[in-house]
């Protein structure tokens, strides 16, 4: 089984083969877009040209410090909201 490295985040900036994503925690990753580099996946393929700036975006492929080759970029899957502040803390039971 193949497991690759993941970084989620959003499309702060693109500049021709290298992309500048912002993660949740706020730091920043260096995407290297490289002609092997994948968009969207097998169901949904999709363009390089289809990804914007502003977007969240799973970047697979190796990582080396604070830089990614990609392999596979596709969009991050929207989680469904229905109660948003579920998760962020255990109710207490006592």
């Amino acid at each position: 089984m193949h497991r690759g490295h993941g970084v989620m985040g959003t499309i702060a900036s693109e500049n021709a083969d290298t992309w500048t994503l912002t993660k949740k925690d706020g730091s920043t990753e260096t995407v290297t877009i490289t002609p092997q580099t994948t968009f969207g996946s097998k169901k949904n393929p999709a363009q390089k040209s289809q990804f914007t700036v502003g977007e969240k975006v799973v970047v697979r492929g190796k990582e080396s410090g604070t830089t990614i080759t990609a392999t596979a970029i596709m969009a991050a899957k929207a989680k469904p909201s229905t109660t948003p502040s579920a998760s962020t803390a255990p109710t207490p039971t006592s």
